[in-house]
């Protein structure tokens, strides 16, 4: 498979997964609902995660 573009790194995939699945957990947890900074830190760690497997 011929890698054109970083979205076709199977790597960066699997971290938007990774990221959309802490996205609906957070949004669906109260754990994460009632604690704000908690929830900022742990999504902002998910994105940089997916941002730096380029």
């Amino acid at each position: 498979m011929k890698i054109e573009r970083f979205e076709d790194i199977k790597a960066w995939q699997e971290a938007r997964v990774l990221v959309k699945m802490i996205y609906q957990n957070a949004k669906d947890s109260k754990i994460f609902w009632n604690d704000y900074r908690f929830r900022e830190q742990i999504t902002s760690a998910a994105v940089n995660k997916t941002n730096k497997t380029c």
